[in-house]
């Protein structure tokens, strides 16, 4: 593991589970992965 890594991976239930707590309240949210081959372009 790289330095800075040393946190547990949380599982993807763990990780939509937070997703769901941090847009709670927002209006309709669209959220994107940053990677493959448009990383960093909006579309």
């Amino acid at each position: 593991m790289m330095a800075g890594q040393a946190k547990q991976r949380r599982s993807d239930a763990e990780q939509a589970k937070r997703l769901n707590e941090l847009v709670a309240g927002m209006p309709t949210t669209i959220l994107v992965r940053n990677s493959g081959p448009f990383k960093g372009r909006l579309l």
